[in-house]
């Protein structure tokens, strides 16, 4: 009776250790890549469009997202981002954009201006073949707004426009 308690419990701790090392070989070498960088194409351009719908946001707050971008070749770019927005929402009014490099904000204007048109985001950046150039494209709202962006929303699309210049 001991031998065979003892034989089943050997086989559930090895049927336990093969179970532990599956999980963690298909959570490693099978989850999606969800970072990957936006390739510039042979064609010397590519359009990358993101969808944005803000709630909740707070006076103070920011919330930002990573882009990644992925040289084809060695030469200077053109970055363009294009706001288009979707619906009436209120919050547009309140939050400001802002372009984060290495930690540091090197761009920013009101979200108003940019879906009006009266401001736009565009910049040039000399980029190595298969370099992977790293922003944070930040929406903040400052700590001077009140309480009448309580409940405001906001939904809008982003058309990022990369091109190589000749």
């Amino acid at each position: 009776m001991k031998n065979k308690t003892s034989y089943y419990l050997l086989c559930f701790l090895v049927l336990s250790v093969i179970a532990v090392t599956l999980v963690i070989v298909f959570s490693i070498y099978f989850t999606p890549n969800r970072d990957k960088p936006i390739k510039i194409y042979k064609d010397h351009e590519v359009f990358e469009e993101i969808k944005f719908e803000f709630n909740n946001f707070s006076p103070g707050s920011e919330k930002g997202y990573t882009l990644q971008f992925e040289g084809n070749s060695n030469g200077k770019y053109l970055f363009n981002f294009h706001f288009n927005e979707i619906g009436n929402g209120e919050l547009k009014k309140y939050l400001n954009v802002g372009i984060k490099m290495n930690g540091e904000v090197v761009y920013e204007c009101s979200l108003m201006e940019l879906l009006s048109g009266q401001n736009d985001l565009s910049f040039e950046l000399k980029i190595l073949r298969k370099e992977i150039v790293e922003f944070e494209l930040i929406y903040l709202m400052p700590e001077s707004i009140g309480n009448e962006a309580q409940n405001a929303l906001g939904k809008f699309n982003l058309l990022v426009s990369i091109k190589e210049q000749k």
